[in-house]
């Protein structure tokens, strides 16, 4: 798609040049010839149309294998499974915690949940300035001439008419229809950003389609969100420096009146008032002053306050930019439990009833670095190391066993079929803290255990709007002996046992 939003600018940028051409060549060869320029460029549209749709999908295609590992060693198993489940989705429920309330298929999400979701996983100031992007983008007007005149009654540049058109205005004018060709290119490639942004959550209002995963089936939709933001920076940057320039206008004016009353008090303060006659004329000398001074200072001056208008409106994006970076910078390790500010970071968004985390991002370096010497400790001191995980992927599973990430062979996600029923080789359950993956088990545990580990992240949000700055859970780690004793009924685990919770919290 960024490919195509490309190809579509360059040949909005070469379809204005045309049009220049087109018009001098009616003037030289009258209809005919004007008709068959047109009939070649329209030839030459379509052409080009397509020759950069084929581009746009093979960039397409190459940019989805190398950003989905499974293809790699199983190209066709992944769309297999596509098809099938869209086939048969009736059965296939997955709940959907989203603003207090439990949906899924069956019970579908608001239609303006992609919007939302879109509207509060970017950046705050990032957002504002892709909303101001999309709103210049449908309402600006184009600057520059809207056509080009015809050059002459006569000959191709109308020598022998009477309003024959000079050199210097032709080159004007193609330099005007120049600059309004790259205006219109710019304004285009901001509307396929806007096109493109605004496609997956429009797609979600649909009834049937799978809205579950969070913001993650919006991930195509952001690099163009990004676009019109720095479209949006560059109208902010424009419209300051207008301002500057009016500003300029109205203190020059100021700067003119004050000068006439100045001389008129002084005029006044003579000894023999002025006649009518000599006011007027030192009016007319002041006026005289007052253009030299203008001639001479104004193109410098409105220079310089252009210059300094252009390089605040930077500054401000600079910094505008810096503040939603740095937000998601602290968002480390976990960047995908970022919430803006409108919802008061991740802290904000879980009192509103929004779910902290959703893909195991919380299951971090840190956390398999202390789980592994748990896993060692229990092994030496005869006891079972193996883990159990709670709404865990299996196929995750099966990297982490190929990849030997965990020091022990023996992991399971509790949906796998008759799991249970072999617990004893299990001594850890790991839970994350995501509401629409909870089973009866785990709210069990949430009430009557103690974790041994317990990963939590802190409000990575510099300016909060409703001030929150605590610190949430997003992963804990169990005792499998406490399992074991909810799931024979023997009550909760022992209440004197302290969580072992991680030092370094991912208080980034």
């Amino acid at each position: 798609m960024t490919a195509g939003a490309v190809a579509a600018l360059w040949n909005r940028r070469r379809s204005g040049l045309r049009d220049w051409e087109e018009t001098r060549g009616t003037v030289a060869g009258g209809k005919e010839e004007k008709t068959e320029k047109v009939s070649e460029r329209r030839r030459d549209d379509v052409g080009a149309a397509f020759g950069h749709l084929a581009l746009a999908a093979a960039v397409a295609a190459a940019v989805f294998f190398a950003a989905n590992p499974p293809l790699w060693t199983r190209p066709f198993d992944g769309f297999e499974t596509f098809v099938s489940l869209n086939l048969r989705r009736d059965g296939f429920e997955i709940p959907i915690y989203f603003l207090g309330n439990f949906y899924s298929p069956s019970r579908p999400l608001p239609w303006w949940n992609g919007f939302f979701w879109a509207a509060t996983t970017v950046p705050t100031t990032l957002l504002a300035f892709a909303a101001l992007g999309s709103v210049a983008t449908t309402f600006r007007r184009t600057r520059g001439n809207s056509a080009v005149e015809t050059v002459g009654e006569n000959g191709e540049n109308g020598e022998s008419g009477e309003n024959a058109t000079t050199a210097a205005s032709r080159s004007e004018k193609r330099d005007a229809n120049q600059g309004r060709a790259r205006g219109d290119g710019g304004r285009s490639a901001a509307g396929l950003a806007l096109a493109f942004a605004a496609t997956l959550p429009l797609v979600r209002v649909v009834p049937g389609i799978p809205t579950h995963d969070g913001a993650r089936l919006l991930i195509a939709s952001f690099p163009f969100i990004a676009i019109l933001a720095a479209f949006g920076a560059t109208v902010f940057v424009e419209w300051c420096e207008r301002t500057a320039e009016t500003a300029f206008w109205g203190r020059a004016l100021r700067r003119k009146a004050a000068i006439l009353d100045a001389v008129i008090v002084k005029i006044a303060k003579l000894e023999r008032a002025p006649s009518i006659e000599n006011e007027s004329e030192t009016r007319e000398r002041i006026w005289e002053k007052w253009e030299e001074w203008r001639k001479r200072e104004e193109p410098k001056e409105r220079k310089q306050n252009a210059r300094t208008a252009r390089l605040s409106a930077q500054v401000v994006v600079f910094a505008a930019f810096a503040v939603g970076g740095v937000d998601l910078i602290r968002s480390a390790p976990q960047y995908l439990s970022f919430y803006n500010a409108t919802l008061g970071g991740v802290v904000g968004a879980t009192r509103r009833g929004m779910e902290a985390t959703y893909y195991w991002d919380a299951f971090d370096a840190d956390a398999v670095a202390w789980l592994n010497v748990e896993i060692a400790a229990a092994r030496a001191d005869g006891r079972p190391s193996g883990v159990l995980f709670g709404s865990f992927s299996s196929q995750t599973l099966d990297y982490y066993r190929r990849w030997g990430t965990l020091a022990t062979p023996e992991t399971e996600t509790i949906s796998t079929p008759n799991v249970l029923l072999n617990r004893e080789r299990f001594g850890f359950y790991v839970v994350q803290r995501r509401p629409s993956g909870w089973t009866t088990l785990e709210l069990a545990l949430f009430k009557t255990a103690r974790p041994i580990y317990r990963q939590t992240v802190r409000n990575p949000i510099a300016f909060p709007i409703d001030g929150a700055r605590r610190e949430i859970v997003l992963l804990e780690i169990y005792d499998f002996r406490d399992v074991e004793r909810i799931l024979t009924g023997g009550g909760g685990g022992e209440a004197a046992r302290s969580p072992r919770e991680n030092e370094n919290s991912a208080a980034r």
